[in-house]
């Protein structure tokens, strides 16, 4: 970023676009982080989310059916849970 204003109105581009850059990076890796979790939050209303007990492959489940077997699509070993 510019640390003086005189330096955001120079012609050099090339100084200019490498700020932007690590600008965008950084604003990428926040927002991206923000965005999962804001996802998250909403999907918990409706969903589950479960680790496979023997990979820790996260498995998302419909609330509300009850006590339900769930099959890791990874590994494919069965377990129980309630939902």
């Amino acid at each position: 970023m510019c640390t003086y204003i005189s330096e955001c109105f120079q012609e050099n581009i090339s100084r200019r676009s490498a700020e932007n850059q690590k600008y965008m990076k950084i604003h990428y890796k926040f927002m991206s982080k923000f965005n999962k979790i804001r996802a998250r939050i909403k999907d918990s209303k409706t969903h589950r989310i479960f680790k496979c007990p023997s990979c820790g492959q996260k498995i998302r489940v419909p609330k509300g059916k009850g006590r339900i077997s769930i099959k890791c699509p990874k590994c494919r070993i069965e377990f129980i849970k309630k939902t």
